[in-house]
Order: structure tokens, then C-alpha cells, then sequence
């Protein structure tokens, strides 16, 4: 039962951690691994993978100390160890930002709704932003859910997000001189 309220507290501490422009940070548990795992046993130990991200370098910084102080807390509240290792880190990877706003423009011409996404963990296009200018476009899903097995958008969606990738590309090669 110590593990619910520090699992609770990564989305709470996501969505109340605001850059200076009003960006919330985004948080999930993934992963969780109970030992033992049976119905009728409390659980010895409890581990359990956190991806906290935000686009604002020091904010991110203070959602990491948040996580370390609230897990603290409750490991003296209920006389548990709780043990927080950053394992891994991916700082946020900036687009570029004649292609950012190529995008932008093509969104708007179309009459679209956007808006800047900044993602930083495992897409290809982060790679390829290390070496080449690079940008994503997202589409919408069905009630916003990502990275699952049961997301799913429409064919407009599809074709709309499509359509403002030409247009930057088109748009940025008129850019270049032979």
C-alpha cells in the first residue's frame, strides 16, 4: 500500500509542475512488478518504473526532486524503504525551428488545430534531429490515448497530418537553392 500514493503522486506532480508559459509535465508507471504476486498475500516488495518528461529542463529537475522528497515522506510514514535510482536519462532534443514553424504554417493554411508538442524519449525523428533538421507531426487519437495497443485515429486524421508534413516539406525545398 506505500507504492499507491507514490504511483498516484506521478500524474499529480506531472500536471502541477508548469513551465513559465503554462506547459504541465507528463508522467506514467509502466511497469509493475509485486512479490509476491498472489491475491491473498501482502506484497514484500513493490517495484515500479516512472517516465516523468517536460519540456522545460528545470522544471523536470524539480518534478524528479518532488518525486525523491514525496517518496521519502511516505517511506518514513509507514517505516518502509522506498529506493529511487534514475536509471536512465533523454534530454529533450530540440526540432528545427524553420521546420517547426513550416509546419505551423501549413497546419494554419489548412485551417487545423495545433499545437507544439516537445517529445524527447525514443521516436526516430529524435535521431535523426541529432544529425539532420528534423520535425514531427502528431495527429489526434481517439480520446487521447498513445503508445497502446488500442489506439486509433481516423482516416481524416491520418490524411490531415500527411498533408501538413508535404506541405513544410514542399515548402522548405522551395527554401533550398540549387
Amino acid at each position: 500500500m506505500a507504492a499507491a500514493p507514490l504511483i498516484a503522486f506521478v500524474e499529480e506532480c506531472a500536471l502541477a509542475t508548469l513551465s513559465p508559459g503554462g506547459e504541465a509535465g507528463r508522467g506514467t508507471v509502466g511497469v509493475v512488478d509485486i512479490y509476491p504476486s498472489s491475491r491473498n498475500i501482502a506484497p514484500s516488495r513493490v517495484f515500479f518504473t516512472i517516465d516523468m518528461r517536460h519540456g522545460d529542463p528545470d522544471c523536470l529537475a524539480r518534478m524528479e526532486a518532488a518525486l525523491t522528497a514525496r517518496a521519502q515522506e511516505i517511506s518514513l510514514a509507514r517505516g518502509v524503504k522506498i529506493t529511487v535510482t534514475r536509471f536512465w536519462h533523454s534530454p529533450l532534443t530540440p526540432f528545427d525551428p524553420a521546420l517547426i514553424q513550416a509546419a505551423r504554417d501549413g497546419a494554419t493554411a489548412r485551417g487545423l488545430n495545433w499545437r507544439d508538442i516537445p517529445t524527447g524519449i525514443g521516436h526516430d525523428a529524435v535521431y535523426m534531429a541529432r544529425r539532420v533538421p528534423t520535425v514531427m507531426v502528431f495527429c489526434p487519437c481517439h480520446g487521447g490515448l498513445s503508445h497502446n495497443e488500442a489506439e486509433s485515429i481516423t482516416p481524416e486524421w491520418a490524411t490531415a497530418g500527411m498533408q501538413v508534413l508535404a506541405d513544410a516539406a514542399l515548402a522548405t525545398a522551395r527554401l533550398v537553392q540549387p
